[in-house]
């Protein structure tokens, strides 16, 4: 995720709880980038805090699936 200063612009509005400002710019980059992993969890986080859960468990599920290896080592960490 190192360089990508839209999702981190997102992570900071969402540890700010401007939560709607998060969700709003990683949509922006999902649409330049669909397979941006990365974006992709974080909107699964995102959801999941605005109590989406269906949509929340699509993202978190498409996106272990694009880097099953990078998300696995994160839960054992």
């Amino acid at each position: 995720m190192s360089g990508n200063v839209p999702l981190q612009r997102a992570m900071d509005d969402a540890r700010a709880g401007r939560t709607d400002s998060a969700r709003s710019t990683v949509r922006m980059l999902l649409r330049r980038r669909p397979d941006d992993q990365d974006a992709i969890a974080v909107l699964g986080l995102l959801l999941t805090q605005s109590g989406q859960l269906d949509q929340a468990i699509h993202h978190l599920a498409r996106a272990v699936s694009l880097a099953p290896r990078a998300h696995s080592a994160a839960l054992v960490d």
